[in-house]
C-alpha cells in the first residue's frame, strides 16, 4: 500500500474515534477532497502533497469552536506519522498510483510471490439483500494497473465508482475471479446450520471465503491469500484449509491490499445489483444497512416476503 493512502487511513481512523463517518471522496490533483459528518458536526478537508512531497491538510469547512482544537489534534497526528513522498512514488490523483506496488503483500518478498489472491464480504451488516463473498487474483505486474483503474476500499467509493470500477475489472480480468451470492432466501435457509453449534454468521462467511479461495486456486495456482479479518482466525483458517493449501494472511483492514479491495468492489457490485433486484422484483425500494429507517422498513413489509429479501436473523 502506498504511503498517500496510509495517510488518509490513518486521518479517516483519528477521526472516525471522534465520530466523523466519511460520507464521500472526490479525487483532485495531488490529493482527495474528503466530506465527512457526524451527529454534531460535518467537516470538509482536502489531503494533499505539495512540492516537496509532504503530506498536509487543508480544513475547507468551518468547525464548531469547541470541536477545533480536537480535529485539528486528529489531523496533525497522523500528518506527523508519514515520511514524504518519494518521486518514484508519486503517480496519478492523490498520489495513489505506484509504478511498483510496494507492500501489497508487505509480508513476503517479491521475489518469493509474484501472484496471490485477496477476499472480502459484503452485505454482512445490511438487513435487506444478499450476502456476497469475492476473491481475486492476477499476477503482480498487473496491480499496478488496477491501480490506474482507481481502485481502493469500497468503503471509500460511490455506487457509481463501484459499477464502473467493477464491470471494467469483470471485462478486463475474466477468470480471475470467485464469487458466491447468498441471496436471502438461501441465506436464511443455510443460517441455522451454522449457527446450530458456533454462531452463524461468521460460521457462514468462513465456508463462503473458503469456497471462492478454493476454486479460484484450482485455476491460478497461488500460494498465498490475504483475507479481511472478520472471525477467528482459527475459524478461518480451518475452512480454508479444507479447501487448499495456502498460506494465509488474516488482517483488519486488509482492504488496503490492492487484492483485496478489488475483492471488495466486486463484492459491493454484486450486493448493490442484487438488492436493485429484489427491489424491482418485489416492487420495494428496499434499503442498505442497518439504521432506523430500514428497521421501519422490515416491519412494513409483508411477513410472507420478507424471507425473501431479508436476513431474518437480524432483531428488529
Amino acid at each position: 500500500m502506498n504511503n498517500f493512502l496510509v495517510y488518509k487511513q490513518e486521518i479517516l481512523s483519528n477521526l472516525s474515534s471522534l465520530g466523523l463517518i466519511l460520507k464521500d471522496c472526490k479525487e483532485i490533483d495531488y490529493g482527495e477532497v474528503l466530506d465527512l459528518v457526524s451527529s454534531e458536526m460535518s467537516l470538509k478537508i482536502t489531503l494533499y502533497y505539495n512540492k516537496r512531497n509532504d503530506f498536509k491538510y487543508v480544513i475547507n469547512r468551518v468547525l464548531p469552536d469547541d470541536r477545533k482544537e480536537t480535529v485539528i489534534n486528529a489531523l496533525s497526528v497522523a500528518e506527523t506519522s508519514f515520511a514524504p513522498l518519494t518521486k518514484n512514488e508519486r503517480g496519478g490523483k492523490g498520489g495513489e498510483y505506484q509504478k511498483k506496488p510496494i507492500g501489497d503483500w508487505h509480508y513476503k518478498n517479491d521475489t518469493e510471490t509474484q501472484s496471490y489472491a485477496g477476499s472480502d464480504e459484503s452485505g454482512k451488516g445490511d438487513y435487506f439483500g444478499p450476502l456476497v463473498v469475492a476473491a481475486f487474483t492476477c499476477q503482480k505486474d498487473q496491480i499496478y494497473k488496477l491501480q490506474m483503474f482507481g481502485v481502493k476500499d469500497s468503503k471509500l467509493l460511490t455506487d457509481e465508482k463501484i459499477n464502473m470500477l467493477a464491470e471494467k475489472i469483470l471485462l478486463d480480468f475474466q477468470g480471475h475471479y470467485e464469487y458466491i451470492v447468498l441471496k436471502p432466501e438461501k441465506y436464511n435457509e443455510l443460517y441455522p446450520k451454522f449457527s446450530a453449534k458456533k454462531p452463524g454468521l461468521n460460521e457462514m462467511l468462513a465456508w463462503m471465503h473458503s469456497k471462492v479461495i478454493g476454486n479460484l486456486h484450482k485455476r491460478h495456482h497461488f500460494s498465498n491469500v490475504i483475507i479481511d479479518k472478520f472471525a477467528n482466525e482459527k475459524l478461518i483458517k480451518y475452512y480454508v484449509g479444507k479447501e487448499c493449501s495456502v498460506d494465509m494472511k488474516i488482517v483488519t483492514r486488509a482492504e488496503s491490499d490492492t487484492m483485496v479491495a478489488v475483492a471488495s468492489i466486486i463484492a459491493r457490485f454484486l450486493y448493490i445489483k442484487n438488492l436493485k433486484d429484489l427491489s424491482n422484483l418485489y416492487k420495494i425500494q428496499l434499503l442498505k444497512g442497518a439504521s432506523g429507517k430500514v428497521k421501519e422498513l422490515r416491519n412494513r413489509i409483508n411477513p410472507e416476503i420478507l424471507p425473501f429479501v431479508c436476513k431474518m436473523h437480524f432483531k428488529n
